[in-house]
């Protein structure tokens, strides 16, 4: 849950994460704040340190994320492969959407691989071919900079995968249950 409160020049901005029955909130003064202290823990309890690239682009997907709640309720692969079928512009941001769903499945929600009787690694497959078929697109129409961190999105999607997974995951008991063993996820 994300709650961001203004009152007057007075903000703050909070994050209810429930596991196992306990909840841990998490505060800052600004929406963006609350990403990156929640990201930069997540980092710290997985052992990875993100480039500023990925913690820059997890940051704001997130927050794309909780304004468009309804991207949870879209079948990826459909959407994936419908994207093939259209114009490079649309293409492109049904791709971002398809990668970014996937991206947050595979990393907040894995146990909905089990519900959807998939691999563990769907999500994450999918994600990275999206990222990656983003990278060419942008290639194609000479936008170098987001090709550059399309394709480092896609190459280290299950790292960041497990950073984000790191955000729901408080003590080292649970991180355990949560490792990639070639492209498959434990957990």
């Amino acid at each position: 849950m994300l709650y961001f409160y203004k009152k007057g020049n007075l903000s703050t901005g909070v994050i209810q994460i429930k596991e196992k029955g306990n909840t841990v909130l998490h505060t800052a003064n600004t929406q963006t704040g609350l990403w990156v202290d929640l990201l930069k823990e997540a980092e710290d309890r997985a052992q990875i340190k993100l480039t500023e690239n990925q913690e820059s682009y997890l940051v704001f997907m997130l927050m794309r994320f909780i304004a468009k709640c309804e991207l949870l309720s879209t079948t990826l692969a459909l959407q994936y492969l419908e994207s093939m079928l259209e114009r490079r512009k649309v293409q492109e941001v049904m791709l971002a959407d398809t990668a970014d769903t996937s991206l947050i499945f595979a990393g907040l929600f894995p146990e909905r691989s089990k519900k959807l009787n998939v691999s563990s690694a769907y999500f994450m497959n999918i994600s990275r071919s999206c990222f990656l078929g983003l990278a060419d697109l942008c290639e194609n129409m000479k936008h170098k900079g987001e090709a550059t961190l399309y394709r480092e999105i896609g190459t280290n999607i299950e790292k960041l995968t497990h950073v984000l997974y790191c955000t729901r995951v408080k003590n080292v008991a649970n991180l355990e249950m949560f490792r990639v063993t070639g492209k498959e996820i434990i957990h």
